[in-house]
């Protein structure tokens, strides 16, 4: 069974890449810069079906301004 979370990144994916998505696994990433914490959180990956470039997009939580938002990204191969 899906978490609720997963299945609002995906149709956030959905929504943002005009194509259906498939949730493939999730995650955990530690982001840094010269010694210095950045972000950590659990980055979900979707299999992009239908879209035009790219095969996989991904999608994460984070806050700002007190508020949960959602982010995307496109893989698009060069």
């Amino acid at each position: 069974m899906v978490s609720e979370r997963i299945e609002n990144l995906k149709r956030a994916v959905e929504k943002a890449c005009s194509c259906k998505a498939r949730h493939l696994r999730s995650s955990a990433i530690i982001e840094g810069f010269e010694g210095e914490h950045l972000w950590d959180g659990v980055v979900e990956v979707f299999e992009l079906d239908g879209h035009p470039r790219a095969k996989q997009c991904y999608a994460f939580l984070f806050a700002e301004d007190g508020k949960t938002l959602i982010k995307t990204v496109i893989e698009v191969p060069q």
